[in-house]
This record gives C-alpha cells, structure tokens and sequence, in this order.
C-alpha cells in the first residue's frame, strides 16, 4: 500500500519567527522547495509557505519593504492541509471537491504523531496518483492472469469430462448393443409369449440407457461449447415411455407400481 509519508519531501521546517527575508532567501536557494512548514517548538506544524504565492507577495510593489522583517507568523497560511504520513495515498483523492484538491496541489504538510515529517505539493500527488494507478493496474493485471488460469483449468476439466464419458459411452455402448442384440433375436424366435413382455422391457431399457448416454455426452459437448443448441419439440408421451421402462423394473421389485402423466394441452 502507497503511503503519503512515501511522497512527502523532508524539507526543513521554520519557526513562527522566522523573517520573510529569510524565507525569501530559502525559496531562492532551493529552486525544488514549493512548501515550507512552519512548526512550533514542538515540531508540531502551525502553518505553510507556499513558494509562487509568498513570492508574489515579495515582487509587488513594497513587497519588499512589507514582508522581509515580518516574521513568518504574519504571512503564512495558518490553516494548512495536514495528512498522516501513515495514511493511504489513496486519500489524496477521496472525497475532495474541485476547491479542495486545488488548495491540496498548493501544497499541504505531512505529520506523523502530530509531528512535522515533510510536505506535499502538486508533484507529489501526481507521484501518488501514478503509483496508485500503477499497483491498480498490477492488480488486476493478477486478476486477469489467475482468471485466465481458471479458464484454463475449467476448460482442462471439461474436456478431461468429455474424454471420460466419451470412453465411457463406448465401453458401454458394445456390451449394451450385443444384448441389445440378443434380445432383438429372443423376441423374434420366442415361442413362449408369456415370455415376450420382458423381452421387450430389456430392449426398451437398453434403447432408453443409449439414448442417455447420447444425452451425456451431448451435455458434455454442450458445456465444452462444441455442440450449437437448437429448438425442437419434445415428444412427452416418448419421454414417458422411456422413464416406465427403465425405472418399472425397479419399483416392481420394491412392490411400488410406478406411473407416469403428462398433460398435452
């Protein structure tokens, strides 16, 4: 996290008595000095000098003669923006209206326990608003990274679901179709016709536990985004008759009678 203390310019402070001659002369000294603190014998900040508005000050008329034996107590700005140098940087730009974020540019001080550390100006907000910019972009430039390893493991799981029913169904399929077959055969050459009704359940059954496997593997397609949808009717009664035979055998066993409605209209 981007702290201000990590913008603030250690910029020695001045006294409440400090004159304006010498103020003057500091900011002509240091060409990078925008602010200059002024704090009290405690180093708790009192006030600010903002370098272009004292050196208009200075350059007007009697500007001189007016401001260079005053102490610094007279001209300063006494109400300053004060900031916690431990404060997210991010406060910079929260909450401050147009008047607000131009007197910040100004300049503003920068405390630590009440304390004077450093100050603040224009340059220093656009530091801060460059690094927040920069750890936002880092951030979800991370987020876009593990996103697109979640994909990638969505779509490793997707297709490793698609191989396995895929196996599955074939595995399946060559048995289910020999007795599918022998079934068919049964049917055909059965004398007995007590006997036909369960031939027919078992080729009944075997058609609807293919036509779910197809089912299956269709959804796996679909998941995968390798299979188109589209609309077509759905036959309820055929629906019905697949779920009788494949489940009655069941529920016979357990002495339910199982039934199956649908309503057409």
């Amino acid at each position: 996290m981007a702290k201000i203390g990590d913008f603030a310019s250690a910029v020695a402070p001045i006294g409440p008595d400090t004159l304006g001659a010498e103020v003057f002369d500091r900011f002509q000294s240091e060409a990078d000095t925008l602010v200059i603190a002024v704090v009290d014998a405690e180093g708790r900040p009192v006030g600010q000098i903002e370098r272009n508005a004292f050196t208009l000050k200075m350059a007007a008329e009697f500007g001189r003669a007016l401001y260079a034996r005053r102490p610094a107590s007279t001209f300063m700005d006494a109400s300053p923006h004060m900031l916690d140098a431990d404060a997210d940087a991010e406060v910079l730009f929260q909450s401050m209206d147009a008047a607000n974020m131009g007197a910040l540019l100004n300049g503003f001080v920068v405390t630590s326990d009440g304390r004077y550390v450093g100050v603040g100006a224009g340059v220093h907000v656009l530091q801060a608003g460059s690094a927040i910019h920069k750890r936002r972009a880092e951030t979800m430039s991370d987020l876009a990274r593990e996103l697109a390893r979640a994909e990638q493991k969505a779509l490793a799981s997707s297709r490793a679901k698609s191989e396995f029913l895929a196996v599955m169904s074939h595995e399946i399929r060559t048995p289910l179709n020999g007795v599918l077959g022998v079934a068919a055969l049964m049917e055909r050459e059965l004398t007995q016709q007590a006997m036909k009704p369960y031939v027919r359940t078992i080729l009944d059954s075997g058609q609807s536990l293919l036509r779910l496997l197809t089912d299956a593997l269709d959804m796996s397609r679909a998941e995968a985004g390798l299979m188109p949808f589209e609309t077509a009717p759905v036959h309820l009664e055929r629906v019905g008759s697949d779920l009788l035979a494949l489940w009655s055998p069941r529920a016979q066993e357990k002495g339910l009678t199982l039934t199956v409605t649908y309503d057409i209209a």
